[in-house]
């Protein structure tokens, strides 16, 4: 009878070993999921807010580097309490234990990047179109401004924003025709066509070779006017710049005959 309870024993006493070491190679990840606040760093200038951009896309991909690896998730803004929460891909949790690491949270989501490709960049005619190609972004280095369960997130533009005015006499009231072109492609009108903007991205336009500059050409024409130009340097122009053009006339222009 000992003999038999003797084996009874040890085969309980091994199932349960066995149990743990299931157990200890899946562990439940401890802490709490990571959710965000968003924020602002700057809003152009007060033409656009955060509202504006959740609007276009609620979803951002964020990065999370933890021990070496390296984790991808999207977050969707909720709008009733203004926080960017988990959705979809890996789940990411707090970091209990001290290790260092990194949060990269990017706007919009690398599904809408990948949906439009280029053609946002080269089409910002609308104004959907004309936000995707801004593109924000905020990094977190083991950061302590970690509030409850929240961290905030400060956006900064990733690319720089240029605006263009027409200022001078004898041109309809300072409106931009529907035929204008930034470097042959269409920029942005704002609702009255006073002025018209564009996204632009040093890294993506290059350098010229000939003295290092760049050069935008602006082409303004309607029934009354053909193309003319203006030619401005914007080599000077980092990641997240704002800058206002004003495109005096009178200009030399050539009459349609």
């Amino acid at each position: 009878m000992k003999r038999i309870l003797d084996v009874i024993f040890a085969i309980l006493l091994f199932t349960s070993c066995e149990k743990n070491e299931v157990l200890s190679e899946n562990p439940i990840p401890p802490g709490k999921l990571i959710s965000f606040s968003p924020n602002m760093t700057n809003t152009r200038g007060g033409d656009y807010s955060w509202d504006d951009y959740y609007r276009v896309c609620p979803d951002v991909t964020v990065y999370m580097t933890l021990k070496g690896s390296t984790s991808m998730a999207t977050y969707k803004y909720n709008d009733t309490n203004k926080l960017l929460e988990y959705e979809d891909g890996e789940l990411l949790y707090y970091p209990i234990d001290n290790e260092p690491y990194q949060l990269i949270v990017l706007w919009p989501a690398k599904s809408i990047q990948e949906l439009y490709g280029e053609h946002d960049y080269h089409n910002q005619n609308n104004f959907e179109s004309f936000l995707r190609s801004d593109q924000l972004s905020d990094t977190i280095n083991n950061s302590v401004r970690m509030i409850s369960s929240v961290f905030p997130v400060y956006f900064k533009h990733s690319r720089s924003k240029i605006s263009f005015i027409l200022h001078g006499l004898n041109w309809k009231s300072w409106k931009f025709p529907d035929e204008t072109k930034i470097n042959n492609k269409p920029p942005y009108f704002n609702w009255d066509s006073t002025f018209i903007q564009i996204i632009y991205d040093h890294v993506k336009e290059g350098i010229s070779k000939k003295d290092g500059i760049i050069q935008f050409d602006v082409q303004v024409s309607d029934q009354s006017y053909i193309y003319s130009f203006f030619h401005f340097d914007v080599s000077t122009l980092k990641a997240g710049v704002d800058r206002t053009v004003l495109l005096t006339y009178p200009y030399p222009f050539l009459e349609v005959k």
